[in-house]
């Protein structure tokens, strides 16, 4: 991963080998967001992915939220909803903390 860029989530270029997908914008705003005792102004985006990898089809609603004061990547939260080999897969990945001590 090239720290010197930004970060981009519709980017495919991080899945496996192999890998074919799409991501389409779906909507994008900007909002607060609190995570432990600090507050986040936000840039939000939905994307619809569609990808097939070693066998498996899936599609999945993803929402993830950006801001520029957080280190490396600058996602604050992101919510992926989908379906993989006929089961529900809700899963949310949100920043716990970030600093030095």
């Amino acid at each position: 991963i090239d720290l010197t860029k930004p970060y981009d989530p519709t980017s495919t270029a991080g899945l496996p080998k192999g890998t074919e997908a799409t991501v389409k914008k779906d909507g994008e705003g900007k909002e607060k967001i609190k995570v432990g005792d600090k507050e986040y102004e936000t840039n939000w985006q939905k994307m619809k992915i569609s990808a097939k990898s070693n066998g498996l089809d899936f599609d999945a609603d993803t929402k993830i939220w950006m801001a520029k004061t957080v280190p490396l990547s600058g996602m604050v939260k992101m919510e992926m909803n989908t379906k993989i080999a006929n089961m529900e897969v809700k899963m949310t990945m949100e920043l716990s903390g970030h600093g030095s001590k």
